[in-house]
Formats: C-alpha cells, structure tokens, sequence
C-alpha cells in the first residue's frame, strides 16, 4: 500500500529504517559486553562482601578492616563506571531511534506535501500514508527500549554460560592423591 501511494517517499523510509536497524543493531553489539562485564562486577562484589561478613571476625582480629573497605569501595567505583556506560549507550540508542524517526517525519511531510501540491497524493492518501507509516514504525520505535533489556539477557545468558564452564572442586582434586595421615605442629612466629 506505502508502495502504491508514494514510492519515492516509501523508498526513503525504507532506506531510513534500515540505517535504523543498522544502527540499532552496532549499538546492542557494543552493550552487550558492558552487560556482561556488570554481571561479573556484581557477582564479584557480593561474593567477596558475603565472604568478607562471613569472616567478620578474622577480619577485625588481622585488622584487615580498612584494606577491605578499599577493595570494596574500588569495585563499586568499577560496578558505577559499568553502570553508567551501560546507561550512556543505552539513551545513545534511544536518541539515535528518535533521530531516525524524526528524519522520517520530516521526510513525510516534505515529500508528502511536494506530492500533494503537485496532485500526485490527495490530502485523504498523505493521511493514509502516515497512518500506514505509524503502523511500520511505531514497533520498530520500541525495539530500541525492548532490545538493551534483550541485550542484558543474553549476557547474562553468557555469564551463566562462562560460570558453568568453571571447574568445580571435585574436578580440580580428582586426580590428586588423597592424604592418609598428617603429623606436624604449628609453630608461631613474630606473632
């Protein structure tokens, strides 16, 4: 129907909608590795606070307080820096998704109104043709909000991938000898 009411302006809306799914598609491949690196940040992090308020007490006896705190405090600043690149790229994509969709409408109504004013389109077609338009694009429009959140499910897809690979304890010792009997003594020194 676009084709059949103005080919040269569904010509340029396809043409714009394909640099959309161009750009759409860059932008998701280069967010996909900061979801993947937040994931591994925030496990990091509460793997080490769980260990670390498990351990509470070994820590305060060695007085490893503050050297906790600093690591701590450097992975949040890491986790905020993903954070906030994650954000970055994310309303980069939803702003290029507006410009295109704007650059559409300018075209509409530039070419739609040069096809009016030279009698090729009525008033009744260019009102079609924008509502057929909408139709087309208005999905399109929330892939941009529906593809980051994509985005982070497959690298957390990918995240569950890479911590199942890791080798598990028993895997790691199963060609180790097992120890009979121990004897020794502890012995402290400059304690």
């Amino acid at each position: 129907v676009l084709f059949y009411l103005n080919w040269r302006l569904t010509l340029v809306t396809a043409a714009m909608l394909a640099v959309f799914g161009g750009g759409l598609a860059l932008g998701f491949r280069r967010l996909r590795p900061i979801y993947r690196e937040r994931n591994a940040i925030s496990a990091d992090m509460t793997g080490r606070l769980t260990e670390v308020l498990g351990g509470m007490r070994t820590v305060k006896a060695y007085t490893a307080e503050r050297r906790e705190e600093q690591t701590f405090s450097d992975s949040v600043q890491r986790h905020l820096r993903n954070v906030t690149q994650a954000l970055t790229g994310a309303s980069a994509v939803s702003a290029f998704s507006t410009l295109v969709i704007g650059g559409i409408a300018i075209a509409m109504l530039l070419m739609g109104g040069m096809a009016i004013r030279h009698q090729q389109m009525t008033v009744g077609d260019f009102a079609m043709y924008v509502a057929f338009t909408g139709l087309v694009t208005l999905p399109l429009t929330h892939l941009a909000g529906v593809g980051s959140q994509f985005s982070e499910a497959v690298a957390s897809l990918d995240r569950i991938r890479e911590v199942r690979a890791l080798a598990t304890e028993e895997a790691e010792t199963a060609g180790m000898a097992a120890v009979q009997s121990l004897r020794g003594d502890v012995e402290f020194d400059r304690v």
